[in-house]
């Protein structure tokens, strides 16, 4: 939702106007938002599983050299695919084009510098459980 904020904040500060291309920037960040953030959070939840006595620096850590990698990747070919909107004659697909990349840059950032701060007491608590169950085991 954040993503979603950012881009209609930045478009509103630039003079955009809602239309339907802009609304549907903001329902296609919305996605592109979710699916970075439920893939780097699994991921995170994965590290804390593997190793719960760990930091959260090295939870994050080893999430992003991970699938961090990967979706910078992604990112970086979907925003290019989409900027390619800007060779267009059509002023509204131009405009369309760099509001998708910026919203793609914004999504990806929110998801590998946001979520892990915000996410951190929900994985502190996981690791509580996964280290006593570790203890327990042996």
């Amino acid at each position: 939702m954040m993503v979603v904020g950012w881009v209609y904040g930045i478009m509103g500060f630039t003079g955009y106007q809602i239309n339907a291309q802009t609304v549907t920037i903001g329902a296609l960040s919305l996605g592109l938002g979710v699916d970075y953030a439920v893939h780097f959070s699994v991921r995170l939840e994965e590290e804390v599983e593997h190793n719960p006595l760990a930091s959260q620096e090295m939870w994050v850590t080893n999430a992003s050299a991970t699938t961090g990698r990967a979706m910078f990747a992604a990112a970086l070919t979907t925003a290019g695919g989409f900027s390619v909107l800007n060779l267009s004659a059509l002023l509204p697909l131009r405009l369309f084009g760099q509001a998708f990349v910026v919203a793609i840059a914004l999504a990806l950032l929110s998801s590998l510098l946001l979520l892990p701060a915000f996410y951190t007491p929900f994985l502190k608590r996981d690791a509580e459980k996964f280290a006593a169950n570790h203890l327990e085991a042996e």
